[in-house]
């Protein structure tokens, strides 16, 4: 089959099953879609090293995505099976902070501002020497949903996790709600911390490579991620307890599943040789969490 592509000449702001899809693939077919950064460009009028003024995001319309993409014959009641096969940012991106009392109180931070960085080949280079590893990630990947859920959301449709482990190499799966399941792509970080506690990552437009596997009649409750070594189970709310609940609960059955073991030896395993990790708590948006369990044998995201 030949890679299709898509650019981002159009983006969209919402998981909104009414765009007409940019592109029709295949499953199993590959595709290479370019994506912006999440104000479009608009705050990168700078050199490395320099800082702005950070303006308020524009009312729902950040985290621009990159779609629809649909899949033939995929329906509701069917999985979407998202690899990160390769992920190039742009060598320019910015990040920022602001006093927006959501992890501080007003007052900590001097000013809201801008950074601009140079995006090297394994570091992220501010100024003065400052310099981080870079750790390339996308931030939102989702699928159509009847609600119309905005770009910054997160749900059972998937869209703004901001797991630092959905890199290249990585697969999210996904439950589909429409038909051709319609997928959308966008806010690819250079680099982000597990917490995103400033609320935004090393913002970059880039240029992802993604593989795309449709698993027919799998009920699939809410997004999982599956790397060579980890099966991950995921969890978001604006309560903490919540969000550890389901991505607990979700690893909970993957275990007894493929494993044949009680409830009570799943949890065992989960609390000894399970991590669970922050995606974004930024609090201006749901808590994401992630539980990453190194596989035992027969584990499977989709058993």
């Amino acid at each position: 089959m030949n890679q299709v592509f898509i650019d981002r000449s159009k983006a969209a702001f919402k998981y909104d099953p009414d765009i007409k899809p940019r592109v029709t693939i295949k499953s199993g077919q590959s595709i290479v879609i370019e994506t912006r950064d999440p104000r479009s460009g608009a705050l990168l009028c700078g050199e490395p090293g320099t800082l702005q003024p950070y303006p308020p995001p524009p009312g729902g319309r950040s985290n621009a995505l990159t779609g629809p993409i649909k899949v033939e014959n995929a329906e509701p009641g069917d999985v979407l099976s998202v690899q990160i096969i390769k992920i190039d940012p742009s060598s320019i991106a910015y990040m920022a902070a602001s006093d927006n009392g959501f992890v501080l109180p007003k007052g900590s931070i001097e000013s809201a501002h801008v950074g601009i960085v140079a995006v090297k080949e394994r570091w992220i280079e501010f100024r003065d020497g400052i310099k981080f590893q870079k750790n390339t990630m996308v931030g939102c990947v989702g699928v159509a949903h009847p609600e119309k859920p905005k770009s910054g959301k997160t749900g059972d449709f998937g869209g703004n996790f901001d797991h630092s482990i959905l890199k290249e190499d990585c697969t999210l799966m996904l439950p589909v709600f429409v038909t051709g399941g319609l997928l959308y792509v966008g806010d690819v970080h250079a680099a982000m911390g597990d917490g995103e506690l400033s609320g935004g990552g090393v913002e970059a437009a880039a240029v992802v490579k993604l593989k795309v596997e449709l698993t027919k009649n799998y009920q699939l409750a809410q997004p999982r991620f599956e790397t060579e070594n980890k099966v991950v189970t995921t969890g978001w709310s604006y309560d903490f307890h919540e969000a550890r609940c389901m991505a607990v609960s979700d690893m909970l059955k993957i275990i007894v599943t493929t494993m044949k073991v009680s409830t009570t030896e799943a949890m065992m395993l989960i609390s000894n040789a399970g991590n669970l990790r922050i995606g974004q708590a930024c609090g201006s948006m749901e808590m994401t969490l992630r539980l990453e369990m190194n596989k035992f044998e027969k584990m499977k995201a989709l058993p």
